[in-house]
């Protein structure tokens, strides 16, 4: 019961958020702008998304990972590790591959690509790939806005139609 409640409270306060800060509560910026949070907002935010992380609800956990790397948030390195590591479903662990690319640490990029070998299951090891080569692309070219790839070229072992990727 205390569990749904934490839940329930952690939804709550991040719809508030959204409806308060945002100008218009019914969409995201998409270029992750948060300039209109005050430090001590984007601090309660983080912390209600890694209370978040510990929920019952797959849901809740999915979509608080996801919103974690958007912020970049270095106190959910090791949570989200743990979730790659330890997720109760696939799309647990893929999203929290996705924030830990997003975090640009080393330590959770090397568990990315750990588990782009090692996972157990096939989708994970895929999404892995995906989310580590696109690091490596990044490091290798850092001032490119798009990457556009022939139809002929393999990506992680999968051929690929006209794939285009936007880097942010």
């Amino acid at each position: 019961m205390k569990a749904l409640l934490k839940s329930i409270l952690v939804v709550a306060l991040l719809t508030l958020c959204n409806f308060v800060y945002a100008d218009d509560p019914l969409t995201v910026d998409p270029n992750g702008d948060f300039s209109k949070f005050t430090k001590e907002q984007l601090e309660t935010i983080e912390n209600n998304l890694l209370a978040g992380l510990e929920s019952e609800n797959s849901g809740l956990r999915i979509s608080c990972a996801y919103f974690l790397g958007e912020i970049k948030s270095e106190k959910a390195l090791i949570p989200l590790m743990a979730m790659l590591r330890n997720g109760a479903c696939d799309e647990e662990k893929i999203v929290a591959a996705l924030s830990l690319y997003k975090l640009d640490i080393g330590r959770g990029v090397y568990l990315v690509k750990g588990a782009s070998k090692f996972a157990d299951s096939e989708r994970v090891r895929r999404m892995c790939g995906i989310f580590y080569d696109a690091y490596v692309w990044e490091q290798r070219h850092p001032n490119t806005d798009q990457v556009a790839m022939d139809t002929e070229q393999e990506y992680n072992g999968y051929v690929i139609e006209d794939f285009l990727v936007e880097q942010n």
